[in-house]
Order: structure tokens, then C-alpha cells, then sequence
């Protein structure tokens, strides 16, 4: 049987002084300039900004409904929309809501010109391309 013959005291230390005790061990690493193509798999030392918003479009931030200003139809206390279509994410269709008009969208989907805003599909009644609200 081989024994190690050295013995480490065991110290017992809070997070906070165990990361600032390895903070105050350690150096940051010296700053490298590389071109694009050999930057994979690195982190970047500062924050790199966009000059384009991406996407460059306003997105749906879920699925349902994107509805124009004014209902088809008011009825029973339910405003309706009479739905000319739909836009899935990353369509490229732009859709131009007149209204009284409304169009299904998913999640992450380009916003359609007219609309004024989008209501999630759970308090939507979808029926015979209408949908009451």
C-alpha cells in the first residue's frame, strides 16, 4: 500500500472568500487582436455593438392574433376581425392590415403594417375566417 506523505490542512472558507481568494492568485489574460475567421470558440474582451438592429423589423412577442384599429363587427360584446391570412416566423410577407381586418402570427414574426396590436390566441374564437375578440 503507497501513503501520500503530504497532508494539506483542510480549510473551510465562505464562497465569497474562496472566489476572492482565486481572484487574487490569478491575472486576466493579455488582450489578442485576431482576425474574424480565427475568432471562433474565443470571448471577446469588450462588448461588440450592432450598427443594424437585428431583426430589422418589429416582431410579434407571441402567438395569436395581429388585428388592425377597428372591428369588422361588434356583436355580443365580441369585437370581430375577419382574418385575411397568416404570417409565420421569418416570413418575409408584409401584410398591410385595413380595418376591421386581422391576421394569425406566431412568435418572432414581422409585425404587419396597420396593426395596433396583437392578442395571444387563448382569448380569441376562431371561427370561419373571423375571429371574435
Amino acid at each position: 500500500m503507497i501513503r501520500n506523505s503530504l497532508h494539506y490542512p483542510t480549510v473551510e472558507r465562505s464562497l465569497p472568500d474562496a472566489l476572492s481568494a482565486i481572484s487574487a492568485q490569478t491575472l486576466p489574460l493579455e488582450q489578442q487582436k485576431v482576425s474574424l475567421i480565427h475568432a471562433l470558440a474565443r470571448i471577446s474582451a469588450v462588448s461588440l455593438l450592432s450598427s443594424r438592429p437585428k431583426p430589422s423589423y418589429d416582431q410579434s412577442t407571441r402567438d395569436g392574433f395581429a388585428l388592425s384599429s377597428y372591428p369588422f363587427s361588434d356583436g355580443d360584446s365580441k369585437a370581430i376581425f375577419k382574418v385575411i391570412g397568416e404570417v409565420a416566423a421569418g416570413s418575409r410577407e408584409n401584410f398591410f392590415l385595413q380595418p376591421g381586418e386581422a391576421v394569425r402570427i406566431m412568435t418572432g414574426a414581422m409585425i404587419p403594417s396597420g396593426c395596433v396590436r396583437v392578442v395571444p390566441f387563448e382569448v380569441c374564437n376562431d371561427i370561419d375566417q373571423r375571429v371574435a375578440i
